[in-house]
Formats: C-alpha cells, structure tokens, sequence
C-alpha cells in the first residue's frame, strides 16, 4: 500500500508540474507576441541612424554655453549633405535613436504644481533637431514642432510625448504649461511646453513607457548625436554615401551604424531567449512526464 501511494504522489507530481510549466511557457509566448505587436510610436522601416560623437577641442562646450557654435554647424551641415543625397526622403538629428535604450534621465517637475516623488519624479530626456519627428513619422498630437527659431537665443523650450502629458494633465491640455529639469528643490532651468507627440518608444518594446520631454538640439549642450535618414528603398544601400556626406562636414568624424528594425529586434532579443529556453525545457519536461506517467 506504500508503494502504491507513493507511486500516486509522483503521478500527481508530475502532471502537476508539467502543467505548471507548460502554463508558463504559454504566458511567455503570449507576452512575447504581444511585445511584437507593440506599437513603436514611429515608423522603423526604411529608416537608417548614424551615431556620431563629436570630441576635441573643436567642440569643446565653454561653461554657460547650451550648444558651441561648431557643433551647430557641424550638425546643420551633415543634415543638409544627408538630405541632398539620391534616395534620401528626409533626415534629423537626435542625441539617441529610439529602442537603442540610450537616453538620459533625470528628476523634473511642473512648474505651479507640487513635486512629485519616487518613481513619478524621473523622467526620460532627449535633443532632437526640426526635422526629427517628421523623418520618423512619430505623429504630434498637440501644439508645434520644433522651428529654426528655437536657438539658444530664444526662450527654453520642450515637446513632451503622450505619457507626460497624461501624467500631467489628465484632463487639460499641457501647451503653455512650463517644467523644470532639475532636484525637486526648486532649482533648475525650466521650460515651456509648445507640442505633445506620440509615445515614442526609447528603451525597447517589451519595456513600460516612461515620461519624456525632448529640446531642441540648438539649446542644448552637446556631444553626442544621431543622425536618422529615411530612405525611399533599402536603408543599408545608403551606408556609404551616408558616411561619405558626414565626413563631408568633418573628415575625422567616428560614424556608427544602426538600422531601426535592427533595434526593434534586438530590443526583444532577450526576452525572445528566455521563452526559447523555457519552451525547450518545457518540452523536456513533458516527455520526461509521459514516459514517467507510461512507466508507472
């Protein structure tokens, strides 16, 4: 009679955990299917990035200065080269692509409105140029894009994505409305919101949206910067022209290369893995289950 109870007892354990693993499996799966259906808040086909970062005294930034003249131009004409090659549809700069998981971020508030705390005081922040959001056909929502008026002599200004403004302003439109980048003490340099856009994702497709504001590149100290190129065919085919014109700008100038449904993928890379994994060990598990279920 022991034998047979314990017999029954590894029966039940096995079905047990087979299907404890097999419902896991299958959550995976449909949390992975999901991701890959997951808007990006832009458009990643026929679209090429190029990072670029711009080091040496030449671009040296002077304390106080938000972007160095040289780094404006640099940046205005790599943009205009880029835009002038055969088979290009348009070209912007930002200080990240999206899905690279590159931006910065940093505590802010609104101005007028108490602090917030813990996870609600940090937010995602990045630079980009005019031509930006149109190149990705990210779609804006409210307000305005950024103009060539925006510069370093013209007032602070921002774009906030879709999160922000939900977070903020649930029921009234954020436009006009100012915040600040800085220590939930008052202290750091405000901004006026003149546009909203869609949520743009920044840190991957499997990963919560967070807030985020961008600023125009020509108020912004620089460094670093990416240059994305929407092309009327094949993005890669325009590698070589597309370093050819940035070095047109500067000859010295490092580029590296990203194509955005490369990073769509590769933004889902691991979790692709992980339910590979599981779903291998699961199928382990199953037939180790029926040929324990077929032995007893």
């Amino acid at each position: 009679h022991s034998g047979e109870r314990l017999r029954r007892a590894f029966l039940v354990a096995e079905i047990a955990l087979a299907l404890v693993l097999a419902t896991a499996a299958g959550l995976m799966l449909r949390s992975l299917a999901a991701a890959e259906y997951t808007n990006p808040g832009f458009d990643p086909n026929h679209l090429l990035a190029l990072s670029v970062v711009m080091s040496g005294s030449r671009y040296a930034s002077p304390k106080g200065v938000r972007a160095t003249p040289s780094e404006l131009e640099f940046l205005h004409s790599a943009l205009d080269h880029l835009r002038a090659l055969p088979g290009v549809v348009s070209a912007g700069a930002a200080t990240c692509p999206p899905l690279a998981g590159e931006g910065w971020d940093y505590f802010y508030s609104i101005v007028g409105k108490p602090a917030p705390t813990g996870r609600d005081a940090d937010a995602e922040f990045s630079e980009v140029d005019p031509g930006y959001f149109s190149t990705l056909r990210a779609p804006l929502l409210a307000g305005r894009e950024f103009t060539e008026a925006d510069n370093a002599a013209s007032e602070p200004v921002a774009i906030i994505n879709e999160a922000r403004a939900r977070m903020g302003w649930p029921h009234s439109s954020p436009l006009g409305n100012q915040i600040r980048v800085g220590e939930p003490n008052g202290k750091g340099e405000t901004y006026r919101i003149v546009g909203v856009v869609t949520d743009v994702r920044q840190d991957g497709l499997d990963v919560p949206q967070m807030p985020e504001a961008f600023f125009p590149l020509a108020q912004s100290t620089q460094g670093e910067a990416v240059f994305v190129v929407r092309a009327q065919g094949n993005p890669e085919a325009l590698n070589t022209a597309a370093t050819a014109a940035i070095h047109d700008a500067d000859p010295d100038m490092p580029v590296r290369f990203h194509q955005m449904t490369g990073l769509a993928a590769a933004s889902l890379a691991h979790r692709r893995f992980v339910t590979l994994l599981l779903t291998l060990f699961v199928a382990l598990w199953v037939g180790l289950a029926t040929l324990g279920v077929y032995g007893l």
